[in-house]
């Protein structure tokens, strides 16, 4: 009796488990629909039967090369390269933009500078200037004052670039306003700037907003969208931007 007990129990896991994963569920909280081991599986088990994956060399070429592809023409950028997570996606093209200035401006609740143990500075020397403590987002006018800091100190210290994270995780997915985003990325241009985009929930924000996700990203030098918050992919990220930025990254990847 107990072992049909226990059998029962793992049945019934595994009918809520297929339910959850089926395209009808509708999630109300969190990045997406909720994914397990069996349910990845079957999906990869589905593209396989079909014909539909296609090799990879260390993720150059074959089913990868398809999908930066695709992701390019989503987010109306010439290039992208896939990246096993945004945490490195966001680490790479911040670090390509500041070349030798090391200073990066971003949200003191972003997840860069909150979440990722001091990455930036420990890997690869750059110094994160946090801006709009406790809120979602800085202004242009805070912006500005950061930039004229760097430049006019006793030791030239210039920003190499600016990091803008929306929504924003740690302030319950609130968002840079449009007209703030399109100020800040305006005063990015005039100063020489590179201007990114940590748009992990990009697609989210797009929704929202009702804002089209290449009217976001045409404000901005790069941009980082997750592919397993609301794609369904197991892990990954998509980091898109110009020809000459993009080409060659995977060596660094």
């Amino acid at each position: 009796m107990m072992m049909n007990s226990t059998t029962e129990k793992q049945d019934a896991a595994a009918r809520r488990a297929r339910v959850m994963s089926s395209h009808d569920s509708v999630v109300f909280s969190g990045d997406g629909e909720p994914q397990t081991p069996r349910t990845v599986i079957e999906r990869l088990s589905a593209m396989l039967e079909a014909d539909e994956l296609r090799p990879d060399t260390y993720s150059l070429g074959g089913n990868v090369e398809a999908f930066e592809r695709r992701m390019a023409e989503q987010l109306g950028k010439e290039a992208a390269i896939w990246m096993p997570t945004g945490t490195l996606a966001n680490h790479l093209a911040l670090r390509r933009h500041s070349g030798t200035k090391a200073r990066v401006v971003l949200q003191e609740q972003s997840h860069i500078y909150q979440d990722e143990g001091d990455a930036l500075a420990r890997l690869s020397g750059l110094n994160a200037i946090p801006l709009a403590g406790g809120k979602p987002y800085f202004t242009a006018s805070e912006l500005q004052k950061a930039i004229d800091l760097s430049v006019t100190g006793r030791v030239l210290n210039p920003v190499g670039a600016v990091s803008i994270e929306s929504p924003v995780r740690r302030q319950a997915g609130q968002m840079m306003p449009w007209n703030e985003m399109k100020s800040v990325t305006k005063l990015c241009r005039e100063a020489g700037i590179p201007v990114h985009l940590d748009g992990a929930r990009l697609y989210m924000m797009s929704a929202a907003t009702g804002i089209a996700v290449k009217k976001y990203t045409e404000l901005f030098d790069s941009v980082y969208v997750s592919t397993w918050k609301y794609f369904g992919s197991p892990f990954g990220a998509i980091l898109a931007g110009p020809r000459e930025f993009i080409e060659g990254m995977y060596h660094d990847r």
